[in-house]
């Protein structure tokens, strides 16, 4: 009994551990793909289609510079998530991603869609 209770609670945090690192997760319709991202100092963002992990990471930078007020280095805390999936065909992924900088005790958001083609990330 103590074991299965030591097992439990050991799966639950590891659980726990692995949520937080993942801020959010967002299915296409299907649920033959998803996108989430891990958010550090620069978060790591990844669609994952059919098993295969495509980085998307670039999309945090391309959100910033739409800003156009400070390189990533300068901001106090970034934050990129997956919002929606905008396309779910069997070669296309289309999916938008928000990502928010802290500033000066100012806060600035900005999305960018995302295209995950036949295994591939094209950014613009």
């Amino acid at each position: 009994m103590v074991r299965i209770t030591a097992v439990a609670l050991l799966v639950l945090i590891s659980f726990l551990v692995h949520a937080k690192e993942t801020d959010e997760v967002i299915w296409n319709t299907d649920k033959t793909a998803y996108a989430s991202c891990s958010n550090g100092v620069i978060p790591t963002c990844q669609v994952v289609v059919r098993g295969t992990k495509v980085d998307v990471s670039h999309v945090t930078y391309s959100n910033l510079g739409k800003l156009g007020i400070a390189t990533a280095d300068e901001y106090q805390k970034i934050v990129t998530k997956p919002i929606s999936w905008l396309k779910n065909t069997t070669d296309i992924q289309m999916v938008e991603f928000k990502t928010h900088a802290w500033l000066n005790g100012k806060r600035y958001t900005v999305t960018e869609p995302v295209l995950v083609k036949d295994g591939r990330y094209f950014g613009r």
